[in-house]
């Protein structure tokens, strides 16, 4: 008896021994993305479903880059609190996610940190602040809420929302994410064989899982049929039919709409800026995508759900900032975005800066003529 216990523990020390070799090899060799942010990261809140922990301090580490977080008693990834508006300053409240927030960028390589510092410099008669107010998986409706929630003591003269194409569409028609343990997690819990809490590690943490994870998919024989039908329903945003498109994109204009309206009860200006995502720019994704759908490639276009949402806000006086042509443009658009995690490099909110500057810039100074070469329309002066 006490023999084969003995063989017991030994086979599973051996299981244990081969599965952490294995797992160091796959993150020397070839790394994978796996959850990207530190534990306690995020705080349930009733309004929003989360949001960053108040003065939270930590590292996020992943195989592309290892980053400084800081979250000040407001709730915020900054390196100073907000208080009251002083006269002659201009308070602008930028709303997103993790692509305004900054995930993959130190503070102050993200395009709010670098937006706030070139309007310094263009309106030296004014103090430009702009307050980052990206929290990592929001909506536009939980973009909304933080507003309506924790906006409204900030006094601001211009709110910006940042719009991205990759997720939000999803994000605004399904249920939001939210903590467990400290970690942001689906809105559904899914039962399985395996404990959900061991489950929940693996998949959290293993790049072992995420790198075995397809390849057993594809032995089981769920590789072509499922492959197709997961890239046909992320696919449906870039759809031309406007008819067929129009389940997956309604409640996205719906949340815009509620949003506009939020702005308008509060006499703020509103503007918007449309975040691409990275298939949308990089063809090497954008033809991998589109091949899997296995449908004609002229049923859809990269541009179409950044074009469906500027002629939306537009046609309700929003000015509107498209970054795909000027991304599409550029030489060097595959190093904009990180391989792996998708977010921008700094090369990214480098970019992002130069065309926001120009556009927010136009929008403050109400100059017809600047607005005009911006893309969009100007607006009254936020005094």
């Amino acid at each position: 008896m006490k023999k084969l216990a003995f063989n017991f523990f030994l086979a599973g020390m051996t299981l244990a021994v081969m599965l952490v070799s294995t797992e160091g090899m796959i993150r020397l060799f070839a790394p994978q993305l796996t959850y990207r942010f530190p534990r306690d990261l995020f705080a349930a809140d009733a309004s929003t479903s989360y949001r960053l922990r108040s003065g939270y301090e930590g590292v996020l580490d992943t195989p592309e880059y290892r980053t400084s977080i800081r979250v000040t008693s407001q709730g915020l990834r900054d390196d100073r609190e907000y208080l009251e508006k002083t006269d002659g300053e201009l308070r602008i409240l930028m709303l997103g996610d993790s692509f305004v927030m900054g995930v993959g960028v130190d503070l102050e390589e993200t395009v709010v940190e670098q937006l706030e510092d070139t309007l310094d410099e263009r309106f030296l008669e004014r103090d430009v602040e702009i307050i980052n107010m990206g929290v990592p998986g929001y909506s536009t409706r939980q973009a909304l809420a933080t507003l309506e929630t924790y906006g409204d003591d900030l006094d601001a003269d211009l709110v910006i929302l940042g719009f991205f194409v990759g997720n939000d569409f999803s994000e605004n028609a399904g249920e939001p994410l939210r903590v467990d343990d400290g970690y942001l997690v689906d809105g559904t819990r899914h039962e399985g064989l395996i404990p959900y809490p061991v489950r929940r590690f693996i998949k959290l943490h293993s790049q072992f899982y995420h790198f075995l994870w397809p390849i057993q998919r594809r032995l089981r024989g769920h590789g072509g049929a499922e492959a197709g039908e997961s890239a046909r329903r992320i696919a449906e945003i870039f759809l031309i039919d406007e008819e067929v498109a129009r389940p997956i994109t309604q409640p996205s204009l719906e949340a815009l709409e509620d949003l506009v309206r939020a702005c308008e009860e509060r006499g703020l200006p509103l503007a918007v800026m449309i975040i691409p995502d990275h298939a949308q720019v990089v063809d090497g994704p954008w033809d991998a995508l589109i091949d899997q759908t296995g449908a004609p490639r002229s049923v859809y276009d990269r541009a179409a759900p950044s074009r469906r949402i500027a002629k939306f806000l537009e046609a309700r006086g929003v000015p509107t900032l498209d970054l795909l042509p000027g991304f599409r443009a550029r030489e060097d658009r595959d190093a904009l975005y990180l391989p792996l995690d998708k977010h921008w490099t700094a090369i990214g909110h480098d970019v992002a800066t130069v065309a926001a500057t120009r556009f927010i810039g136009a929008i403050i100074d109400g100059n017809t003529q600047l607005a005009r070469a911006a893309g969009t329309k100007p607006v009254r002066r936020a005094d």
